[in-house]
């Protein structure tokens, strides 16, 4: 073999070596380039069910004891927690965020729950309201709650808000009824004055509870709907 040839072949395999390597580089870069590759569910999903829907499908599964193949509402005792603190302890949610939240009763021998935080305590706003399914069936019941900072009965009104819903009390199953001391509760936020949390208050004053879920959504509710995304099927 002539020098030439040798400086050929050298030239070749050195030209391949970098081609090699330069592959490798651009495949690294699109693999590290992909931030969505490891997220829980695509891009544009939206998490937007009905009240029906939250309490026939998710919490009546939940109290159950039957399995999801997503879980997109995390276990939490939320009471532990102030409610500025629970966005980073959902699982989805960018306006409202979803927990699963065992009944902590306030005293041991009484029905009262236990809703008082670090900072402060949730209030109820009025009677449970019975949500109806199908033919009028009920299914559930909602209280709408409202944060207040401070210690009761002088607590500073918030504008964090909570709907909680659970199941009613069965007939004769006491260990279904047992279960279903889980709630599922919904938390969002209405616009207001700063509360000194990087939130905001509203004055004082009585908050209606919505005759349906979306009217105690936030003001881009209806946008949110147009492009929700249902996993109900999916997830059966």
């Amino acid at each position: 073999m002539s020098r030439d040839d040798v400086d050929d072949v050298t030239a070749g395999a050195a030209g391949s070596g970098e081609e090699a390597a330069a592959d490798q580089e651009e495949a690294a870069a699109a693999v590290a380039g992909d931030s969505h590759e490891n997220d829980l569910v695509m891009p544009g999903f939206r998490f937007h069910p009905t009240e029906e829907e939250l309490i026939e499908f998710y919490l009546r599964r939940k109290v159950e004891g039957r399995r999801f193949n997503v879980e997109l509402i995390t276990f939490l005792d939320l009471y532990r927690f102030d409610p500025w603190e629970l966005p980073a302890m959902a699982v989805i949610g960018e306006k409202e965020w979803f927990f699963y939240v065992p009944r902590d009763r306030k005293y041991r021998n009484g029905d009262r729950p236990n809703r008082v935080t670090a900072s402060g305590y949730w209030k109820a706003t009025g009677a449970d309201r019975m949500i109806r399914g199908e033919n009028s069936r009920p299914i559930g019941l909602k209280k709408t709650l409202v944060f207040y900072s401070g210690k009761a009965p002088k607590g500073v009104r918030s504008s964090w808000i909570m709907n909680e819903y659970r199941l009613p009390p069965p007939a004769a199953d006491a260990d279904l009824f047992y279960k279903s001391e889980i709630s599922l509760c919904r938390v969002y936020k209405r616009s207001g004055i700063d509360d000194g949390h990087g939130h905001h208050q509203r004055p004082a004053g009585n908050v209606q509870a919505s005759s349906s879920s979306a009217t105690a959504r936030p003001a881009d509710s209806a946008l949110r709907q147009q492009h929700c995304c249902r996993l109900t099927g999916l997830l059966a």
